[in-house]
């Protein structure tokens, strides 16, 4: 039977929880509001990095850590502190000079601990920048960012390049870091066995989680993971069709149209779990 007290609900940021214009949609806070008020807790697990998440931070729809940089972070967002990171180890700086080479036409993001660097600018990491409420950030050569502790790197252009970007990186042997397409324009460098669902599965792990039922929901390649490790998962219904096929749950309504209510209500309506 559904227990709110509980039940732990992960929602991917981008695509299932906010709009495309990057506004809250009112449909999904009142229903998280509403499940916490029962005692569930609810958070968020994202590709943004610190600096680019701390906004959602004082939303007040937050009570439970935090997926940040696509599992390179688990983060307190009530303590405000890290609770568990990875960094890239520096044998992955070769590869993501080669990766610049190689696609001079993207942009260049190097993300740290606790800044944000731009190496090559261009009108696509301008719009992430915006998009993404960047605070601050700084631009400097990439050659220059090679003794730095590096987070996770993002790279940014039109689809079809990084459509040839993840081609090139399948043909490569490199075992060092994982890399995951984010977006439809986004392509990211992660420290190696670090993922949503490998961040999800620590979180699983630490003192008083082992009777909480997880439900994860998202949309994207850089959900799968994490919702094959929930207990229960789902997806708004403009998902990619490899994201459908791995949840529980398909909702009826789009990521726009308020997917994490109808994701409350329906896990509300379960008489038991569905995987144990």
């Amino acid at each position: 039977m559904f227990n709110p007290e509980k039940t732990v609900i992960i929602s991917d940021v981008d695509g299932t929880f906010i709009t495309h214009s990057k506004e809250y949609i009112k449909r999904n806070l009142d229903a998280v509001k509403k499940f916490q008020e029962q005692g569930g807790r609810f958070t968020l697990a994202t590709g943004r990095v610190l600096q680019a998440a701390e906004h959602f931070f004082d939303g007040g729809f937050i009570n439970f850590p935090a997926i940040l940089g696509n599992g390179s972070m688990i983060y307190d967002t009530h303590e405000r502190k890290i609770l568990w990171n990875r960094n890239l180890s520096p044998d992955v700086f070769p590869i993501i000079c080669e990766i610049a080479e190689k696609f001079p036409e993207i942009s260049v993001e190097i993300d740290t601990p606790d800044s944000i660097i731009v190496c090559r600018m261009t009108p696509y990491e301008k719009d992430h920048i915006k998009a993404a409420k960047f605070k601050t950030y700084r631009e400097l050569p990439l050659k220059e960012a090679a003794n730095l502790e590096i987070v996770k790197t993002l790279f940014a252009g039109h689809p079809d390049t990084i459509t040839k970007l993840c081609e090139y990186q399948k043909n490569q042997d490199w075992q060092q870091a994982d890399f995951v397409r984010s977006h439809e324009t986004f392509f990211e460098v992660l420290p190696r066995g670090c993922n949503k669902g490998t961040a999800l599965k620590r979180i699983k792990e630490m003192p008083g989680m082992s009777d909480c039922y997880f439900v994860a929901i998202g949309d994207f390649y850089n959900d799968l993971e994490m919702l094959e490790a929930a207990d229960y998962a789902a997806c708004p219904g403009d998902a990619i069709d490899d994201v459908k096929a791995v949840c529980d749950y398909v909702c009826e309504s789009g990521y726009e149209d308020g997917a994490i209510a109808e994701l409350i209500t329906e896990i509300r309506n379960q008489k038991s779990d569905v995987r144990g």
